[in-house]
């Protein structure tokens, strides 16, 4: 049966994580009766997002969610609902780090839905583009990876997050604006971080689908791209006397570096004008 498949493949996956994962310490989360879920009600899947065991947060609860969020027809009621239910839950300062970052995901996927068949109001798309803003304002665990919990992937779930929004034509210039300036923040983050774990490509991928939107100028996005690739220090000599010149050198570097390889060879106007000036950017760090 699909109930039994699914407990099989739960606990072929233990094999691969420290923690028992069909012995789900998280109490809202019931496989048993989320495994006969209907398109109806993806929201019972939300507490499985707090497990701590990646099998049941990643491999299970959030595939099935991506999944029923794309391919079923759930109500704008069910949609609206959970969009409150999450923005409220991440701004929950005791929340856990490996909680924030899915729950970041699970945004991400109705605000994809948003962007394909509109169903958010003014005010509503106001505060999820405030909410995306919010968390890279505030992220301070840049872990990325931990063996125990797996992915703790704040900065990139929050640029898929804003990816989405920047796809959709429903996001004002002003908007777009503020995330594209919030996004700018994180690509190299005050504290002393060194990426890597993927950081620069999911960001470089969020910004591509930022700058294609005209709301945003050619010299908005020229002096954007200054702005990143300014030294900490005042002069990228001075970086290598430092771990937070490093981090700076390694993070813009990173950045610059996917963002090449994401505009390389495009027809689109606009990421060519992307591709130069990262390129003459890339070139003044060292």
């Amino acid at each position: 049966s699909a109930l039994m498949n699914l407990k099989y493949t739960l606990l072929l996956c233990g094999m691969c994580y420290p923690l028992p994962v069909y012995a789900n310490p998280t109490p809202d989360c019931d496989i048993e009766k989320n495994t006969k879920i209907t398109a109806q009600a993806p929201a019972s899947l939300l507490p499985c997002f707090a497990s701590p065991s990646p099998a049941i947060r990643d491999d299970y609860a959030l595939t099935t969610f991506s999944h029923i969020l794309r391919t079923g027809q759930v109500s704008e009621a069910a949609l609206v609902s959970m969009i409150l239910d999450i923005q409220e839950q991440l701004r929950n300062p005791r929340v856990k780090q490996y909680h924030k970052a899915f729950l970041t995901l699970g945004l991400a996927e109705i605000a994809r839905v948003d962007r394909i068949t509109p169903f958010l109001n003014e005010s509503q798309r106001k505060a999820l583009v405030g909410t995306a803003i919010f968390l890279f304002k505030t992220t301070t665990d840049f872990t990325g990876f931990d063996d125990k919990y797996g992915y703790i992937h704040q900065i990139p779930h929050t640029a898929d997050l804003v990816l989405q929004l920047a796809l959709n034509e429903c996001i004002s210039q002003h908007q777009l604006i503020a995330l594209a300036q919030s996004l700018k923040t994180v690509i190299n983050p005050s504290q002393v971080v060194f990426y890597h774990t993927n950081e620069p490509d999911r960001l470089a991928r969020a910004s591509i689908y930022l700058f294609l939107r005209k709301e945003l100028s050619e010299a908005f996005i020229t002096q954007w791209l200054e702005d990143v690739s300014l030294p900490p220090n005042g002069s990228w000599e001075a970086a290598y006397q430092s771990k937070k010149g490093l981090a700076a050198m390694h993070n813009v570097k990173g950045f610059l570096g996917r963002l090449l390889l994401t505009s390389y060879d495009k027809q689109n106007e606009r990421i060519a004008l992307v591709h130069a000036h990262a390129l003459t950017q890339l070139r003044r760090v060292r």
